[in-house]
């Protein structure tokens, strides 16, 4: 791929934006298979190393998401400043070759040590990632693009999933993460050879972007609708780690499926309706927007609050089938509102300051949400096994999903500042 730049302040014709955003699509597919693969792998990794919910909540909540989101803000700072194809590949070497750790371990401590390293690389994919799909595509095409650029997050899940429970239930949950580590490290030496910066091939590098961390913080922080999408994200992560996280468990361990049967139902049936959702909210959203920029945030808070009975008929369903169902609607409602939310934070963001803002709400985000959203719920699952025995894990995870409620509000909230706050 070479640069071709055209006469738009939007840097590259259309057929290489959308070139560049697939390469990034499949960056991000790497990302989110190596880190979403291990809720398909709690059971063997539980029984091989006889781990509470607790420490289940610690391996892929708390410890990952220190490292990740803490080592995201001074990468994106970075990215801001220089190429952000050399933060990408660099990042994809890293957690491919931790993952491949995580599959040679011989205790519990290990793999918590491990996983860290993976937090550490894949805290330099999406900031930098998400920065550029933002600067090859203008406000009124950003959600789609966004959108499409977001189910990545689902062709990882799945592909973590269903080739996760396919791998582990042949050849043990250790060949997973090595499968999964070596087939990312190619991938660094095609972003290496064929990404471009539209900023550096501009020559855009601009005294803003190389004013001091903590002005930068000042000039973001001050808007008030961006505060509190960050909030809104902070609760969705929670609910999204908290309790989608130990869904596959629960169809184990309280449904009586097979760890295959299971991975691949929940994978396929939660991919499709996710990548549904993510496409046709990121077009309609961007259609809604065209004539009042507030559905950014508005159309987000009603279908969280759509996904959130969903759920809960889900997980009062007795079988597999209508489990799937259910949680197949509320996945869809969930992933349609996501696109338009990034969206909005790069509405009000300034186009400079975009790897930052990203780290900054990714920060806060795992941090206080997906860091202690499966920690709290196995907390809560185990401290109430006195009461509902093996059945806790149920009511942990209805509790968990509630919080869609004031993360509605807070959407709803936002969008009386996002006209006065808009930089876009």
């Amino acid at each position: 791929m070479s640069a071709g730049i055209e006469s738009s302040s939007f840097g590259y014709v259309k057929s290489r934006r959308w070139a560049y955003l697939g390469l990034l699509f499949l960056v991000a597919t790497s990302a989110a298979a190596d880190r979403h693969v291990v809720s398909i792998l709690l059971e063997p990794i539980r029984k091989e190393f006889a781990l509470s919910d607790t420490m289940l909540g610690l391996i892929t909540g708390l410890g990952f998401t220190l490292v990740y989101s803490t080592a995201g803000l001074p990468i994106a700072r970075w990215a801001d400043r220089s190429d952000r194809r050399v933060i990408l590949t660099i990042a994809i070497t890293i957690w491919s070759a931790m993952t491949i750790v995580c599959g040679v371990v011989h205790s519990v401590w290990q793999l918590l040590i491990a996983r860290l390293g993976v937090g550490l690389g894949e805290a330099g994919a999406l900031p930098p990632a998400q920065s550029l799909v933002a600067d090859f595509f203008p406000p009124q095409e950003r959600a789609r693009a966004m959108a499409f650029f977001m189910a990545s997050a689902m062709a990882g899940y799945l592909l973590g999933l269903v080739g996760g429970a396919q791998i582990a239930s042949a050849y043990g949950w250790r060949t997973v993460f090595i499968v999964l580590g070596s087939a990312g490290l190619p991938l660094g030496l095609i972003v290496w050879s064929c990404l471009r910066d539209p900023r550096l091939v501009a020559g855009q590098i601009t005294e803003c972007q190389k004013e001091p961390l903590g002005q930068a913080f000042q000039t973001i922080w001050k808007k008030k609708s961006l505060r509190i999408i960050i909030l809104a994200l902070i609760l969705y992560m929670f609910v999204g780690y908290g309790a989608l996280i130990f869904l596959p468990s629960y169809m184990v361990r309280l449904l009586g499926i097979p760890l295959a049967e299971a991975g691949t139902a929940y994978g396929m049936s939660s991919a499709a309706a996710s990548f549904i959702g993510i496409l046709l909210g990121g077009l309609v959203v961007d259609r809604l927007a065209q004539h009042d920029r507030r559905w950014l945030v508005r159309a987000p808070g009603a279908l969280l609050l759509a996904a959130l009975p969903c759920y809960l008929l889900a997980l009062t369903a007795n079988n597999m089938h209508m489990f799937l169902l259910f949680a197949a609607i509320g996945e869809l409602a969930l992933n349609a509102a996501m696109p338009a939310v990034y969206a909005a934070l790069h509405e009000v963001c300034g186009s400079t300051r975009r790897a930052t803002t990203v780290a900054l709400a990714s920060l806060l985000a795992n941090l206080f949400g997906a860091g202690l959203g499966p920690l709290v719920t196995g907390m809560v699952s185990d401290g109430l096994k006195d009461i509902y025995g093996a059945d806790s894990l149920r009511p942990a995870i209805m509790l968990a999903f509630m919080v869609f409620l004031p993360t509605a509000a807070c959407l709803f909230a936002a969008a009386r500042s996002l006209l006065t706050d808009s930089e876009d």
